[in-house]
C-alpha cells in the first residue's frame, strides 16, 4: 500500500535584524554677513530624518539629514536671531542575510548636542545622532497538512494564520505657498518649524491603495518690523492625495496604511504686494502599506497507523497569526519651570520623542508604552528677555490587549500631535501634550507539529485475540490518547460507545484490523 504525505508551505515573520548605527555630528558654521553678531547662544535645535531608503541584497542604504536651528541674542539686542545649518549622511549596513520582501523601519533620536560661540562670527556644534533600524522578514515552514496509506491515523489542528503578505512604500512631495494674511506681521526669519501627518484615510480597490490625509505645519518666527523682538506663531493645514500601485491586493487583504513626515522645508517669500507674508512649504510624506490575507492551514500534529510501527518526528512551528494595530490618544500634563525669573509670556512650546520603550505582560494581558519626551519653551520672563526653558519627562500609557505571549512582537510608533500650554499669575508654565500612541501587535503561534512521519512497512503490528477491549478512561484522557494507545481508530471507539472520553467512564476499545 502506498504511503503519501501532502505538505504545505507556512510563514512567520523573523526579525533578522535589530540593532543602532551611530553618527557623529560636527557642525563649523560661520554666520552670513547679514547675520548680526553673537553675544549667547540659547539654544541648538537638532532635528534629524530620513530622507531617502533603499534594499539593495542585504544591504539597507539611507539618507540622513540632519538640521541644526541655532537660537542666539546679538549685543544690546533682545531680538531672537535663527541661523539654520544641514548635512546629510550617506549610511550603510549590511545585516548579512537576503532583504527582499522585508519591512525595514529606520527611527532616528538625538543622543546629545553641544553649541558654542567660538567668536562673534562663528558657531560650533558638536553632537551624535542615533538611528535604531529594524528589519522584519518572512520566514519559510514546511509542515504535513494530510497523509494517505498504511492505515494512518492524524490528528489535526485548524489553523487562521497569513497566508500571503505585501509590503508596499512610496515617499510622495507636497508642496504649496501659503498665505499668513493680511493681519499678521510681515516675517523676517523663520526661528522654528515642525510638520506631521495629523490625518491619514485610505480606501483599497483591485491592485491600488488610495491615500488621504493632511499634514500639520507649525512654525514661530521673528516680525520685520524694525527694532522689534515679539515673535509670532502660525499654523496650517495642508491635504494630500495619493494613489499607490499595489500589486495583488484586494478588498480581502486587512489593509494598515501609515504616513510620517521624512522632510518638510519651510521658507518665507514676498507676496503681490512685495510683503513677507507668504511660506513656501516643501515637505516629504512616506506613504507605508502593509497588507495581509488570512488563511486556514490544516496541520498534523501526531500521527500513527493501526497496522504497522509508526515514528513521527515533531518540531516547534511558529505560525504567523493576523497583525494588530492599537492606536489611542493619550493627554499628558507637563509642568514647566524657570529657576530664575517668572514668566511673563510664552511664544512656543514643543515636544519631541527621544527614546520608547514596551514592557508585555501575558498573565494580565496588558502592553505598557513608556515615552521619555523632551519638552521645549520659548517664553520672555520678567525682565523682557527671550529664554529658553527645557526638561525631560516621562509619560506611560498602557493597553488592553488579548492573547499576548512571550512570542509577541510589539513595536511601539508614537507622534506628538499638538502641545498646548498654560501660563498661571505666579509665572508658572503648563504643557499640555497630545500625544498618539500605537502599538503595532504581531502574534505568533506555537504549534508541535509532525515534520516527517516513517512507517515501517516490512512489519505489521501484532493483532490481539479478541474484538473488544473494557478500559476505564482516566483523568485528561482524550479519544485521540486511547485510540492511540490501542491502535485503533476515533471513530470505531465513537461508534462503539456512542460518546467521548470522560474521566471515570468504561469505554469498549474496538480492535481494528
Amino acid at each position: 500500500m502506498n504511503f503519501k504525505v501532502n505538505r504545505e508551505i507556512i510563514s512567520s515573520d523573523e526579525v533578522v535584524y535589530d540593532g543602532f548605527q551611530e553618527q557623529a555630528v560636527e557642525f563649523d558654521c560661520i554666520l552670513p554677513d547679514y547675520y548680526p553678531d553673537i553675544f549667547k547662544v540659547l539654544k541648538c535645535i537638532v532635528t534629524p530624518c530620513i530622507v531617502s531608503k533603499n534594499i539593495s541584497d542585504n544591504k539597507i542604504n539611507y539618507d540622513l539629514l540632519v538640521k541644526a536651528n541655532i537660537l542666539y541674542h546679538s549685543e544690546n539686542s533682545n531680538a531672537l536671531n535663527c541661523i539654520e545649518q544641514k548635512m546629510v549622511f550617506s549610511k550603510s549596513v549590511d545585516v548579512g542575510t537576503e532583504l527582499s520582501g522585508a519591512e525595514v523601519k529606520l527611527i532616528p533620536t538625538v543622543d546629545y548636542v553641544n553649541c558654542r560661540a567660538v567668536n562673534q562670527r562663528r558657531l560650533d556644534i558638536r553632537g551624535a545622532i542615533s538611528v535604531k533600524i529594524t528589519a522584519t522578514g518572512e520566514k519559510n515552514e514546511e509542515v504535513i497538512c494530510d497523509a494517505f496509506g498504511m492505515n494512518i491515523q492524524l490528528k489535526k489542528e485548524d489553523v487562521s494564520a497569513v497566508g500571503k503578505k505585501i509590503i508596499k512604500e512610496k515617499l510622495i512631495s507636497v508642496s504649496d505657498d501659503i498665505d499668513i494674511g493680511y493681519s499678521k506681521p510681515a516675517i523676517k526669519s523663520i526661528i522654528r518649524s515642525e510638520c506631521i501627518v495629523s490625518s491619514v484615510d485610505k480606501k483599497v480597490i483591485a491592485n491600488k491603495v488610495i491615500a488621504n490625509g493632511e499634514i500639520k505645519v507649525c512654525f514661530l518666527y521673528s516680525l520685520a518690523e524694525e527694532g522689534s523682538d515679539a515673535l509670532e506663531k502660525m499654523e496650517f493645514t495642508l491635504p494630500f492625495s495619493q494613489i499607490m500601485d499595489v500589486d495583488g491586493i484586494d478588498d480581502s487583504y486587512e489593509c494598515t496604511l501609515t504616513a510620517t513626515v521624512a522632510r518638510c522645508e519651510l521658507s518665507p517669500k514676498e507676496n503681490g504686494d512685495g510683503e513677507m507674508k507668504t511660506v513656501a512649504v516643501e515637505a516629504d510624506i512616506c506613504l507605508l502599506c502593509v497588507a495581509v490575507r488570512n488563511t486556514n492551514v490544516c496541520i498534523v500534529t501526531d500521527a500513527y497507523s493501526t497496522t504497522h510501527p509508526c515514528e513521527c518526528i515533531k518540531s516547534d512551528c511558529f505560525v504567523r497569526m493576523s497583525p494588530e494595530r492599537i492606536c489611542e490618544i493619550h493627554i499628558e500634563k507637563i509642568p514647566v519651570k524657570s529657576e530664575d525669573n517668572k514668566i511673563s509670556c510664552v511664544y512656543d512650546a514643543w515636544s519631541r520623542i527621544k527614546n520608547s520603550s514596551v514592557i508585555t505582560d501575558s498573565e494580565n494581558n496588558t502592553i505598557t508604552l513608556a515615552v521619555k519626551l523632551v519638552n521645549c519653551v520659548i517664553a520672555k520672563n520678567d525682565e523682557g528677555k527671550n529664554i529658553v526653558l527645557e526638561n525631560e519627562h516621562t509619560l506611560e500609557h498602557k493597553f488592553r490587549c488579548k492573547d499576548i505571549s512571550e512570542k509577541t512582537t510589539v513595536i511601539p510608533d508614537v507622534d506628538i500631535l499638538s502641545v498646548a500650554y498654560s501660563l498661571d499669575d505666579s509665572g508658572s508654565i503648563e504643557l499640555k501634550c497630545e500625544v498618539r500612541v500605537c502599538v503595532n501587535i504581531k502574534r505568533v503561534c506555537r504549534l508541535e507539529t509532525v515534520s516527517d512521519i516513517k512507517i515501517d512497512e516490512s512489519n505489521v503490528k501484532k493483532q490481539e485475540d479478541y474484538a473488544l477491549k473494557m478500559y476505564f478512561a482516566d483523568e485528561g484522557e482524550t479519544l485521540w490518547d486511547i485510540a492511540k494507545k490501542y491502535s485503533t481508530s476515533i471513530e470505531a471507539i465513537m461508534e462503539e460507545n456512542d460518546c467521548s472520553a470522560e474521566h471515570g467512564k468504561i469505554l469498549l476499545i474496538p480492535i481494528v484490523s
